[in-house]
C-alpha cells in the first residue's frame, strides 16, 4: 500500500475519475482514518498523534501520515492476545468480535487501495506488483 501511495503524482492529488467518487487524496485519507479509528477504538491502540482532519495534505505529508498510521495500527495489533480475538465489541453495524474488526480493517484497506490502483492506471501509471506475503 505504501508503494502504491508513493506513485500518486503530487499534481494529481485531487484527481477523481468522476465527480461522485473520492480523489486520490480523499481515498488515501479515508483508508488511513479508518485504520486508525479501528485500531484506537477496538484494538487497544491508544491515542493517535496526528491531524486527520486536515484537508490539504501534500504528497510528502500524506506519505508521512501513512507510515505513521501503519506503525500505529501495527503496534495496536501486537497488543491483541489470541484470547482477545473472540471478544465481542459494540459496532455500529452490530456486534462483532475482534477477529472480525481486524478482517474489516484489512478488507477496507484493500478496497480503497484497489480504487487507488484503478486511478493510477487511468493516469497511465503502472502500480506495484502484488505481494501476497
Amino acid at each position: 500500500t505504501l508503494e502504491t501511495l508513493a506513485l500518486i503524482p503530487e499534481d494529481q492529488l485531487d484527481y477523481k475519475p468522476v465527480a461522485d467518487v473520492r480523489s486520490f487524496r480523499d481515498q488515501t485519507m479515508h483508508l488511513l482514518q479508518n485504520m486508525i479509528w479501528l485500531s484506537s477504538t477496538y484494538l487497544k491502540g491508544g491515542e493517535f498523534e496526528g491531524d486527520l482532519e486536515k484537508e490539504d495534505y501534500n504528497k510528502a505529508e500524506i506519505l508521512e501520515m501513512a507510515r505513521a498510521a501503519f506503525a500505529f495500527s501495527h503496534e495496536a495489533l501486537k497488543k491483541v492476545e489470541p484470547h482477545d480475538l473472540r471478544s465481542k465489541v459494540k459496532f455500529f453495524a452490530g456486534p462483532m468480535n475482534i477477529r472480525q474488526i481486524i478482517q474489516l480493517m484489512n478488507d477496507h484497506l484493500t478496497d480503497h487501495r484497489g480504487q487507488i490502483i484503478i486511478y493510477l492506471r487511468m493516469k497511465g501509471i503502472k502500480p506495484p506488483n502484488y505481494i501476497g506475503w
